[in-house]
């Protein structure tokens, strides 16, 4: 019986990790950012997204504009000030942070950075519309506005449902 359990308890295991149930999965957002300079920023259609892990904030992926193309929300450093880190949403204020690049820029003497919060504007999402809202700003293209009265971004419910909403937007 002791050989029966102890093999039980081993598969099960292994199932754990094999199945990923350890591990946090992206979650996906959906939907339309717009920018007065260069048009809208898709966020999920087809073969490209942008996601958001639930376990650590860390943004992934790309959105896609037909006028700047390819905006990557994980891009590496060094970047161009603080924070010193790309997209990541803190779970415990909702708020977001750190940087995107439009990648098309990227060649041009380090260009092509979008910075998701500074001390007057910022991307938060807000858990009763799991909506990210707000501003994001890059030097070169101006302001990026994540939600009006006739788009937003629709992030994964499962992040309004993590604790710690009541910090939130």
């Amino acid at each position: 019986r002791k050989v029966i359990a102890f093999v039980g308890v081993g598969i099960a295991l292994s199932a754990l990790f094999a199945f990923g149930v350890a591990e946090a999965a992206p979650l996906a957002t959906n939907g339309w950012a717009w920018s007065d300079v260069f048009g809208w920023l898709d966020f999920q259609s087809g073969s490209y997204k942008v996601n958001i892990d639930s376990a650590t904030g860390n943004f992934s992926g790309y959105a896609w504009s037909s006028n700047a193309g390819w905006i990557e929300f994980a891009p590496a450093g060094p970047f161009p000030e603080a924070p010193n880190h790309s997209a990541k949403l803190d779970l415990a204020t909702k708020q977001a942070s750190g940087w995107v690049r439009i990648l098309s820029l990227r060649d041009y003497n380090g260009s092509g950075w979008m910075k998701l919060r500074g001390s007057q504007y910022g991307v938060n999402l807000d858990t009763a519309t799991c909506v990210l809202k707000g501003w994001a700003w890059s030097s070169e293209l101006g302001w990026i506005h994540f939600d009006g009265s006739s788009y937003s971004v629709q992030a994964d419910s499962s992040l309004c449902a993590l604790p710690n909403n009541a910090a939130c937007v």
